[in-house]
């Protein structure tokens, strides 16, 4: 009882995690039956790992080794292995003798098997417990390399993990880490990376509101509604993205509603009408299901259900992503798609980015300009889609190069601000970019707009050589 962490190993189930007992595990055993029994721990079904007062805070197992973690102890081990063995006793038929790993660098909670890489956090980022090849002596690698940057400005203690179609998600206080499995490379010292992605902000949302803009149009089942009550289009220029939120108590620029009835070959529906009042005017808004405003009601926990990843918020909101939307569009020939209106965070309108390395395309020793008309994307297409396009460089800092859409020319989500003449799954556009006398260059595609996501494929681009690299 009091035992915080458990984990199964060799049939049996193992705890600890006891804050009056912080060095002991205990293990479940045989019961008079001859079997396992779950819920059964015998008298002497226990052992100590280390002395003092530093607790063990996690456990994990691969096919032949319970690794027991304990915090940091600056001078004895911080990760003690075992291996089950027989006892020689019917006291005790099965024990579990200890060797004492590496000192020095502890764990701080999360550790977990990820696809046979035994991993856990440290105050350093993400460690792996790995095996040297000569004498297969049991060392530590370090695997957040590329995100430790973002990941060691958070809590750590608060990390939790779960792994989900190929990635492992390490989620801190509504920020996730993902690494990819697919994408292991060698760093620094021989050791193995992974690819890591990052998602911030997961998060449910308390009293935020509905967002509204001017209609460009009146639809024509409620024209003659609107006529009747003196509701129009705005022909303001900055309209469309004006009047925010929904308060009908209000009279000032928010928006209020009213609903008639219409009869249609004997069946009779109700509209609801969206208006917001000006300078003693009505005009007409809609909603494209955007959010704003609201609190954030950050993500704590984690878990994997099969191929759902689902999220507990501080608030306890249980949140999942929206991969069960995939397949959802019955028009869409193509099932393995989410549909657009699907990519946003509850409603809310985030920041995509891809940003790709800084290279200087195997020539650092020359200047490079790039030609006109020569860049080209490959684009994942979709029936709402809009990005940005930004290069920076040595010399320049980072510019907007253009603004596109790669939209599917569909009437499911028919938007003319974002309208789009593609057919394919896919499409090659060409960028009007001439970025002058640069060494190293790097691009950058970001999007901030709910419901418009973009997939890139690959990027190619042609440039002449200026000269020499010149001081500067």
């Amino acid at each position: 009882k009091h035992c915080t962490v458990c984990c199964t190993f060799d049939d049996r189930i193992f705890f600890t995690g006891n804050p009056d007992l912080p060095n002991t595990v205990f293990y479940t055993q045989r019961d008079l039956t001859g079997h396992n029994n779950p819920t059964y721990v015998g008298v002497l079904n226990w052992f100590d790992d280390g002395m003092g007062n530093t607790p063990n805070v996690a456990m994990m197992s691969n096919a032949s080794t319970l690794m027991v973690l304990k915090g940091n102890t600056m001078q004895d081990g911080s990760i003690y292995y075992h291996t089950g063995a027989d006892g020689g006793n019917d006291l005790t038929p099965r024990i579990y003798p200890s060797v004492e790993g590496l000192a020095g660098l502890g764990c701080v909670g999360m550790a977990v098997n990820f696809r046979d890489d035994c991993v856990f956090m440290s105050n350093q980022g993400l460690e792996a417990i790995a095996k040297q090849t000569v004498n297969l002596e049991r060392t530590i690698e370090h695997r957040s390399t590329n995100i430790d940057g973002l990941m060691l400005r958070s809590d750590l203690s608060l990390a939790r993990a779960a792994e989900w179609e190929g990635y492992l998600c390490i989620l801190i206080d509504g920020k996730m880490f993902l690494a990819d499995s697919r994408q292991a490379f060698e760093g620094i010292g021989g050791a193995m990376e992974y690819e890591w992605y990052y998602v911030a902000d997961v998060c449910g949302y308390d009293g935020d509101n509905q967002k509204y803009f001017l209609a460009d149009y009146t639809p024509p089942e409620i024209a003659e509604f609107c006529m009747s009550n003196s509701i129009g289009i705005s022909d303001s220029e900055d309209g469309r993205v004006r009047y925010i939120g929904e308060d009908k108590n209000e009279e000032n620029d928010l928006v209020k509603s009213e609903q008639f009835e219409k009869t249609v070959d004997d069946i009779t529906l109700t509209y609801t009408v969206y208006y917001v009042e000006q300078d003693s005017k009505k005009y007409l808004v809609e909603s494209y299901g955007e959010m704003e405003n609201g609190t954030p009601d950050m993500a704590c926990e984690i878990c994997a259900v099969e191929d759902v990843l689902f999220f507990g918020t501080e608030g306890g909101k249980l949140l999942c992503l929206n991969n069960d939307k995939r397949g959802t569009n019955d028009n869409d020939p193509d099932k393995s798609r989410i549909p657009a209106e699907w990519y946003n965070n509850s409603g809310h309108a985030y920041i995509a980015r891809a940003v790709l390395a800084m290279e200087n395309a195997g020539v650092p020793h020359y200047t490079k300009t790039t030609v006109k008309r020569g860049t080209v994307l490959r684009l994942k297409s979709f029936e709402q889609s809009a990005f940005d396009v930004y290069a920076t460089t040595d010399r320049q800092a980072t510019t907007l190069l253009t603004s596109q859409s790669n939209s599917v020319t569909t009437f499911d989500a028919f938007n003319i601000e974002n309208l789009g003449l593609l057919t394919a799954d896919s499409g090659v556009l060409a960028i009007k970019e001439k970025t002058k006398k640069w060494v190293e260059k790097q691009y950058e595609f970001r999007n901030d707009k709910p419901n418009q996501p973009f997939g890139l494929y690959s990027i190619t681009y042609r440039y002449t050589i200026s000269g020499d690299v010149k001081n500067k």
